[in-house]
């Protein structure tokens, strides 16, 4: 029996928008492609997350990658709060399932900068029963041992979780540790999804 739902924040819960991010600081076309590859779509990225080094070892790690297009690199992570935006759902569907009488965790490879910069648009994640951020325990998802940490900082039963993420790989972590898991694409799907294992609770898609 189901009893706790855990969400994952980035393109959940809010929006990662980072490639709005960069065109509105000029950043387009082949050079968007370009940062992108030395930033967002780099494994580097995770440095953000696991928050081991300072800020400007992880932004000198994005020039080495493509020295050629310092400046534009320096420019489009001269913000990360930017790329972080709102989902006028989140609020409701927390509360929605807490009154249905399930209890709600967020599990999320999340960044300080982006609490820092970005700290209103992640407020709905304080609506949770609790929480369990990268950047607190310097751990990564798929890793393994960042969803039995949630399960332990808890006292949560793997088989009465189940897990929502945007990345499919994220998901396989959470299904190891026992935890059942959607990958989220779209608020309507994932609510059909929630229906479709038993979780019923009164929210009606618009």
């Amino acid at each position: 029996m189901i009893k706790n739902i855990i969400f994952d924040m980035g393109n959940v819960l809010v929006d990662f928008c980072w490639e709005k991010a960069f065109k509105d600081k000029g950043i387009d076309g082949e050079m968007l492609e370009r940062v992108a590859n030395a930033t967002v779509r780099n494994k580097d990225w995770d440095e953000f997350d696991l928050a081991n080094i300072p800020h400007d070892q992880i932004i000198q790690k994005f020039v080495d990658n493509d020295p050629e297009i310092e400046d534009e690199i320096r420019l489009a992570t001269s913000s990360i709060g930017d790329m972080i935006k709102k989902k006028d759902y989140a609020e409701k569907l927390i509360t929605s399932l807490q009154r249905a009488g399930y209890c709600v965790y967020i599990l999320s490879n999340m960044s300080p900068e982006a609490f820092n910069e970005a700290g209103d648009v992640l407020a709905c994640s304080k609506l949770a029963d609790g929480e369990l951020f990268s950047c607190d325990c310097h751990l990564v998802k798929p890793d393994i041992e960042i969803y039995q940490m949630l399960l332990d900082k808890y006292s949560l039963c793997a088989s009465e979780c189940v897990f929502l993420d945007d990345k499919p790989e994220n998901v396989d972590g959470a299904e190891a540790c026992g935890i059942l898991g959607i990958v989220f694409t779209n608020l309507k799907e994932a609510v059909y999804k929630l229906n479709c294992m038993g979780i019923e609770f009164d929210y009606e898609v618009e």
